[in-house]
């Protein structure tokens, strides 16, 4: 399941987001709200955020300001701006900022649900692109010690592609071991 976190400084609008939106059909946890983009960047060290839907224009730290910083950080975190201001300088701000979508208040809930599904479908393909990295470089790393532990590879080339996969190399010795499971009579 993916979390979202609401921030918006107007408690009457966040209130009707988390009561009149039923985000576990949306396959969505609400991780938490916020009044400030300053409330948010801490709620977001607190716990996973994977959808942030924020307003702009709110004190201590505005929207666009929020999104630069997790921008800043390299968080990745899909955002959604819900404004009341229909400012085309604000647009083109989110658009620069790779934002899913600029959603105007009165908020239209069929945007909002088309909006999610799209963020939904991109963040499960994100997932299945982490996979498949990972389970290629496992292949790769298999791949590697097998060649390592049969010399197959000499020790500069073993240095260079050990470190692609993060294998520590700088050990004067090291030790293997094959371990093979015999079941028992029954299994």
């Amino acid at each position: 399941m993916f979390n979202i976190l609401v921030v918006d400084d107007e408690p009457s609008v966040v209130q009707g987001l988390v009561q009149s939106v039923r985000w576990e059909e949306y396959g969505i946890d609400l991780a938490g709200t916020a009044c400030n983009g300053l409330e948010a960047l801490g709620a977001i060290e607190r716990s996973p955020v994977h959808i942030l839907l924020t307003d702009i224009r709110m004190p201590v730290m505005d929207g666009i300001e929020l999104i630069r910083e997790i921008r800043r950080r390299h968080l990745d975190i899909r955002t959604i701006i819900l404004s009341g201001h229909d400012d085309f300088s604000y647009v083109k701000e989110g658009i620069l900022l790779g934002v899913e979508n600029y959603l105007l208040k009165p908020l239209d809930k069929d945007e909002l649900a088309s909006t999610l599904a799209c963020v939904l479908e991109k963040l499960e393909q994100d997932l299945a692109r982490k996979r498949i990295t990972r389970e290629s470089l496992d292949v790769f790393r298999n791949n590697l010690l097998s060649r390592w532990l049969s010399n197959d590879i000499g020790p500069r080339e073993f240095q260079e592609r050990a470190e692609v996969v993060g294998l520590p190399c700088c050990a004067r010795q090291y030790q293997a071991a094959i371990v093979r499971y015999l079941a028992s009579p029954g299994d």
